[in-house]
């Protein structure tokens, strides 16, 4: 009798915790908060959602901006990066004339371009590239219909994993300081002294061939247009997106980069062919700041904190250019002089450079 008692306590107590997969997040996607005013929709009766900016008859209510809630189903929409999120409001901010109240279940439009949504994890910070955590779910709701690109990702082994065995190989089997070492330097001279010699940056990386034929070549002239052509007026707060977009563009990447925050982009990159100067212990003592870096490096920045990190393309030699994300800063200032890297450079937490990544 105690033994059949024990095994119905059991019972019951699986039965109060499972819930259905659908019902639960995605471990890193959290939370969303709106920033802007969006209308929530409802489904037809065939449980069809219509986005039509003509359809209003399915609008069930306006989403004030700053209300939050959590993700409860979203749903691939033929256009890529374009998604039905199903949201369950947890928080309606108030100064805004609405019928929407926290616990309502409301279907609204997210688009990568224009996303109008900001994800966070658990630890509060913003994910900057939320589709794989989307599409984790859409697989939960059994909704399959998954853009192309995507497939790329989510088939086979992870791309960040996807190395080859040989280690040393890992990166394309390029020799970074081969012809610097053994064209550049005259006997007794060290490279500081090399680039005074050479005025500038330019003059200095000139000896090295493969970072010439990298830095002028087709693929960064096209991903620095691309970046400057979509470029946004201030900051968005996807500065990674906007860099894989370009990668993608100019073919520097083969597929979309899957990774959340921009100080994992050095291993996402590093996936999609490309190395890190930073590695190189030669170049890791000339490359001081991002000026030192050659053209069309993109560079990642990180802290000792849980904060997502920054990426930039360096659009020219030394000075000479300015570093694009989503956003131009409008100077010839990297991350590394924005007011929030000074602020934590002042409560002792510095961002520094961890990764100046071309393609060989």
């Amino acid at each position: 009798m105690v033994y059949f008692k024990s095994l119905i306590n059991i019972m019951i107590s699986f039965c109060l915790s499972w819930t259905p997969s659908w019902s639960q997040n995605v471990p890193e996607l959290q939370e969303i908060v709106f920033s802007g005013n969006i209308f929530g929709r409802s489904e037809d009766s065939q449980g069809q959602l219509n986005f039509d900016r003509q359809n209003l008859s399915n609008i069930t209510s306006v989403v004030p901006k700053g209300s939050e809630g959590t993700v409860v189903e979203t749903r691939p929409l033929k256009k890529r990066g374009t998604y039905g999120l199903k949201i369950r409001l947890t928080k309606v901010a108030p100064g805004t004339k609405t019928k929407a109240v926290e616990g309502d279940e409301v279907w609204v439009y997210f688009s990568d371009v224009n996303p109008w949504l900001s994800f966070r994890n658990k630890e509060g910070m913003e994910i900057q590239d939320p589709e794989v955590d989307l599409l984790t779910i859409a697989k939960r709701n059994g909704n399959a219909l998954i853009p192309p690109i995507q497939k790329t990702i989510l088939q086979g082994p992870d791309p960040n994993e996807a190395l080859v065995a040989d280690k040393t190989k890992a990166q394309g089997d390029f020799c970074l300081h081969c012809e610097a070492s053994s064209s550049a330097l005259s006997p007794g001279e060290n490279l500081r002294e090399l680039i005074n010699k050479n005025k500038t940056m330019a003059g200095y990386w000139s000896h090295n061939s493969k970072i010439m034929e990298y830095s002028e070549g087709s693929a960064v002239k096209k991903m620095i247009s691309h970046s400057i052509r979509n470029k946004k007026k201030y900051s968005t707060g996807y500065c990674y997106r906007y860099v894989k977009r370009s990668l993608l563009a100019s073919g520097l990447a083969r597929s979309y980069p899957p990774g959340r925050y921009a100080k994992n982009a050095v291993k996402d990159l590093k996936a999609q062919g490309m190395v890190n100067l930073l590695e190189d212990s030669m170049y890791s003592k000339i490359i001081q700041n991002p000026s030192d870096a050659p053209k069309g490096a993109v560079i990642v920045y990180a802290n000792d904190t849980k904060e997502p990190g920054d990426v930039q393309i360096k659009t020219d030699w030394g000075n000479e250019g300015t570093y694009l994300s989503d956003f131009d800063p409008q100077s010839k200032n990297s991350f590394l002089d924005s007011p929030k890297a000074r602020r934590y450079a002042r409560e002792g937490k510095p961002y520094r450079m961890i990764g100046v990544m071309i393609k060989p």
